[in-house]
């Protein structure tokens, strides 16, 4: 496994604690059935308008076993989806589709007690042109179920602030 994601990972969000302590990670939501914790990170520190926005999802296994989780199928169903609004709540629209969690037909294992997670760039997906405080929620679909509905994440808050 390539070092890289892990030095991206701590150059956005800091060191990865071995037990988060509250106060880092919003409050997480349980995947029903899955033992699987959600959650999603923000940057660290205020942005610049026209610096990317990127922010960590995290899925945390609290079985006593390895969780696999198998792609769903269809390139029209996401694993993550993100849910952007402004500082009036009115939802920033995409302008491309959303970017996936996985590839198709892969599958992630997830061993007890340990996390799998991704960075995204959300500012390749929404349009962050103007500052303020922009709300971002991660939907997780579980692929276990056919007919599972997305767990939201708890809601975190990035400041985007104006040029100098």
């Amino acid at each position: 496994m390539s070092a890289l994601p892990i030095l991206v990972w701590v150059l956005m969000f800091g060191p990865v604690p071995a037990y988060p302590a509250p106060h880092l990670l919003p409050p997480p939501h349980r995947v029903p059935g899955l033992e699987l914790d959600v959650s999603v990170e923000k940057p660290r520190r205020p942005l610049i308008v026209g610096e990317p926005v990127v922010v960590g999802v995290r899925l945390t296994n609290n079985n006593l076993r390895t969780v696999e989780l198998v792609a769903r199928d269809g390139s029209e169903n996401h694993w993550v989806t993100f849910e952007v609004t402004d500082q009036a709540r009115r939802r920033v629209e995409p302008i491309v589709p959303e970017a996936k969690m996985r590839v198709t037909y892969e599958e992630i294992r997830i061993l007890s007690g340990y996390f799998w997670g991704r960075t995204y760039d959300l500012s390749k997906n929404f349009k962050f042109q103007n500052a303020g405080r922009y709300t971002v929620v991660a939907f997780y679909t579980p692929s276990s179920s056919p007919n599972a509905s997305a767990i939201a994440t708890a809601p975190v808050e990035i400041e985007i602030l104006e040029k100098r």
